[in-house]
Formats: structure tokens, C-alpha cells, sequence
């Protein structure tokens, strides 16, 4: 038996797997991964509302550092781990990584194991001129490639992991929206349970005043008709704290279904709303890189040059190689000492007459490409108006907050005041009850408007991209001369090698 070297036959799978390594280095390129920036005639403009923002002492740098509540950091942990929505995206996203990466191999050699048997009666003796049966068994090495000349198979490479990279940026910006419906949530729970509170306290001062009046009615100091507003404005008020009550729950049932437990496992509503911190948005610039959906848009503005570039590719000429190492026996054993054959086959295929069908692939994809860069557009302004929003509305509800404050202390001076009237015999009984309910409805606004203001800050956290503190991408790198196709990469990387 030979030796392995001494074999002619390999010297040809030699030289083939040589010339396979050798184009592999010349066609495939490393790719780094794209560092993107917003067109400069966005970021150029610094909006006045953003930069009359004064920075605040609180440094707050994410979604979750906005507040300090242990039990509510512990929900949106108990949310993050355990909501299906969630769970199911990063199942998704998991399999699109698979996907993608397995297709990421389609333009490498490929090496396959084959072993073929078989059996006919065609072969003839030539001296009886009688055919004969005759069995083969024959195990061959194949090797096959598509040499990437023009960089076709790279473009495509590099426009799925953009895409996969848009995908990544997708499930980050889910995770920031479902922190912050987490937060929002359990300020409507805090809401629900304060308002409950407060129809609590307008039921007992109604039933406070019922009591003072069936006492003045018993004593010949009212009338009858009064007393019957009094029992009218209790029965009110116990209907209104059956609906505080259910709306309570159904908040409370919110949270419940947004942590992913069952309905009838509702968290406790929290007794106050947190604090919630004022940030200071950074330059428009900054808030574009931090923002996943705005990074999504960019990597799906690279992903589809990529596919324009790639169908630009296909009316170039395509080189596949392809070789086999075999042998052939009659059974196992002797396969040992049998022949080795190869073969080496180049193919070299280029469109000719397709009635246009590849040219205008090309153009459809160009099409799209410019679409998805209407859409990146599109995706910027309203980043920058959600930043602008959330700024403006801050202003607007801290000065309707210092206004309720007024109000509901010139409130509770008429209610003081009509009380002492009516306990006096000067006033009747509608007036004080018309500055109780007018305290009572202050006192409810004042309510919704704190919390709405707590929730327009977590709006401005989440518009400011400041969401999760690890993030799947650079935030703040310069990249103005960064690469945006898998060609203008493959140039730069070639370039620093002569260098």
C-alpha cells in the first residue's frame, strides 16, 4: 500500500484545496461591524427648547436610575424575566442570529462525504461476448464553491447582519417600552389607590355634614329638602368609591399581565407615586445614537444598499469550482488498494438574455433602498419631535401643578369658610356642599395632573434614548467616514494591509 503521500491522485486535491485557500484570502474580506451616524443636515440643527434646557444636579444616565424605588425595580425585573411578549421576540431573535449566521456560510467552500453502491449487468466480456453482474461500491470527497469575484456573496453577508443588527436594535427598544409601561403602569396604580383615597375622605365629610344637618333638621334649624341633598351626595360618593375601587383593580391587573403572572395574582399598588428625576436630553446628535429605533432605520438603510448592491452583482460573471477525490472497488476490503480518480471542474456563468428580468431586479432594489431611507427620515423627526414634545409638556404641567396649588388652597379657605357659615345658620346647606365638592374635584386634578407630569418625564427618558444601560451597540463614536457597504469595507481593509 502507498503511502498517503506518495499518492498521484492526491497531489490534484492538493493543488485544489491550495487554489481554494489562496482565492478564499483574495475574495473574502473581514467585516467590521458598522458604526452608523444620522445625515449631518438633521444632527446640524440644535432645536432652541433643547438647548435652553438647564441641566439639573441628578445625573441620570438610563431608564431605571430616573427613580429609586426597590419594590418597583423589582418588578421590571420580574417583567423583563417573565413577560411572553418579550420572551417570544428574543426566541425570535435568537432564531433570526441562527439563520442568518447559517446562511453567512453559503459563499465557503463546501466540503461534502458521499459513498455510492451499486449493481447492474451491463458489463460485457469480450471474449464470450456474454454480460456479467457486477457490483461497486465508490466513496468520493467532493469539494464546491462559488468564487466571489465582485464581492457579491460579502455584500450579502453584510446586508443579513445589518439586518439581524436592525432586529437586535428592535428588541432593545421593546425592552425600553415595556420598562417604561411598567413604570407608567404603577403610577396608575399609585393614582388609582391615592384618587380612592380621596373619594374616602369626600365620603366622610359628606357624612360628616349629613350628620350635622339631620341634627339641625331634628332641632327645627333645616329644612327637609337639604337633608335629602346630604343623603343624595353620600349615596355619591359611596358610588363613586366603588368606581375608584374597580378602576384600582384593573390597573392593579395591568401590572399583572405586563409582569407575565396570572390576573388573580395582581402586585399590591404602591401607597405613594416615586419620584421620578428630570434628565436633561443630550444634543440631538447624542439622542439619535442612543435611540434603538433610530439605529434600527440606520441599519436597515445598510442592509438594504446591500441588497442593492448585490443585485447589481448578479448580471456580473459568477466562477464556481468544483473537484472530487474517488474510489472505486467491488467491495469494501479492497478499496484500501484501489485507483484514486479525480477531477476538477471550473464553470464560468454569465447572464446573456434575460429580457431585462436582472436590470430590473436591480432597480426594484435601488427603489427600495431609497424607501427605506424615506422611512429613516421619517423615523429622525419623530424622534426629535418626542424629545420636543416631553420638554414642552414638562413646562405646561409644572405650571398647571403651582396653579392646582392655589386653587386647592383657596378651596379648602371656601370650604372653611361656607362650614362656619352653615354651622352659623348664615349660609344653607347647597353652598357648603358646592365648596366641599369643589375641594373634593381640585384635589382629584391636582392628583392626575402629578402623576401625568411623572409620566410625561419617563416619555422624555424614553424619547432621549436613555433606555437600558447595556446596550448592543457604541453609543457616541464618531463615524463619519465609517464604511456603510460590505465593498467600501472590503476596500478600507485591504488598504491598511498594503499600508
Amino acid at each position: 500500500m502507498k503511502r498517503f503521500t506518495e499518492w498521484p491522485a492526491l497531489g490534484g486535491l492538493t493543488w485544489l484545496l491550495g487554489s481554494a485557500m489562496a482565492l478564499l484570502s483574495f475574495a473574502c474580506s473581514v467585516h467590521r461591524p458598522a458604526v452608523l451616524t444620522p445625515p449631518a443636515a438633521i444632527t446640524a440643527d440644535i432645536p432652541p427648547d433643547w438647548s435652553e434646557q438647564q441641566p439639573l444636579p441628578e445625573s441620570v444616565t438610563e431608564l431605571r436610575a430616573c427613580f429609586d424605588d426597590p419594590a418597583l425595580a423589582a418588578l421590571i425585573d420580574e417583567t423583563l424575566a417573565a413577560n411572553p411578549d418579550l420572551a417570544a421576540t428574543a426566541l425570535r431573535l435568537q432564531a433570526a442570529g441562527l439563520l442568518t449566521r447559517a446562511a453567512a456560510v453559503g459563499d465557503r467552500p463546501r466540503l461534502d462525504a458521499s459513498l455510492d453502491a451499486g449493481r447492474n449487468n451491463q458489463q460485457m466480456d469480450v471474449l464470450s461476448g456474454e454480460t456479467s453482474v457486477v457490483s461497486f461500491l465508490q466513496p468520493s470527497l467532493s469539494l464546491s464553491w462559488e468564487i466571489d469575484l465582485w464581492g457579491k456573496l460579502a455584500d450579502r453577508r453584510h446586508g443579513e447582519a445589518m439586518q439581524l443588527a436592525a432586529q437586535s436594535a428592535d428588541y432593545a427598544a421593546l425592552r425600553d417600552a415595556l420598562i417604561a409601561r411598567v413604570i407608567q403602569s404603577w403610577l396608575n396604580a399609585a393614582l388609582q389607590r391615592r384618587l380612592l383615597q380621596v373619594e374616602q375622605q369626600r365620603l366622610t365629610m359628606l357624612s360628616d355634614i349629613e350628620a350635622i344637618h339631620r341634627e339641625r333638621y331634628r332641632n327645627g334649624l333645616a329644612r327637609f329638602d337639604e337633608a335629602a341633598s346630604a343623603r343624595v351626595a353620600v349615596s355619591l360618593a359611596r358610588a363613586g368609591i366603588q368606581a375608584r375601587e374597580a378602576q384600582l383593580q384593573q390597573a392593579r391587573r395591568d401590572l399583572a399581565v405586563l409582569s407575565g403572572r396570572p390576573s388573580l395574582q395582581c402586585p399590591e399598588a404602591p401607597l405613594t407615586a416615586p419620584r421620578i428625576h428630570l434628565i436633561t436630553p443630550p444634543l440631538p446628535a447624542e439622542v439619535l445614537l442612543r435611540r434603538p429605533d433610530v439605529r434600527g432605520a440606520l441599519l436597515r438603510v445598510a442592509a438594504a444598499r446591500a441588497a442593492a448592491a448585490v443585485a447589481d452583482k448578479n448580471r456580473y460573471p459568477s466562477f464556481n469550482l468544483s473537484g472530487q477525490l474517488f474510489r472505486q472497488g467491488a467491495r469494501l476490503s479492497p478499496l484500501g488498494v484501489a485507483g484514486t480518480g479525480w477531477h476538477l471542474l471550473g464553470a464560468l456563468f454569465q447572464p446573456i438574455l434575460d429580457h431585462g428580468g436582472l436590470a430590473k431586479t436591480a432597480r426594484a432594489e435601488h427603489l427600495e433602498a431609497d424607501a427605506v431611507v424615506q422611512e429613516l427620515y421619517q423615523t429622525l423627526w419623530r424622534a426629535m419631535h418626542e424629545v420636543a414634545q416631553a420638554l414642552e409638556q414638562e413646562r405646561y404641567l409644572v405650571g398647571q401643578m403651582e396653579t392646582l396649588a392655589l386653587a386647592q388652597d383657596e378651596a379648602a379657605r371656601s370650604s372653611a369658610f361656607h362650614e362656619a357659615r352653615y354651622r352659623q345658620g348664615l349660609d344653607p346647606l347647597p353652598f357648603l356642599l358646592r365648596a366641599r365638592e369643589q375641594e373634593i374635584e381640585v384635589m382629584i386634578q391636582r392628583e392626575s395632573v402629578q402623576v401625568g407630569h411623572l409620566m410625561n418625564r419617563i416619555e422624555l427618558v424614553l424619547a432621549a434614548g436613555l433606555g437600558e444601560a447595556t446596550r448592543p451597540w457604541p453609543v457616541g463614536t464618531d463615524a463619519q467616514n465609517a464604511p456603510t457597504t460590505a465593498q467600501e469595507t472590503r476596500k478600507q481593509n485591504q488598504g491598511g494591509r498594503h499600508e
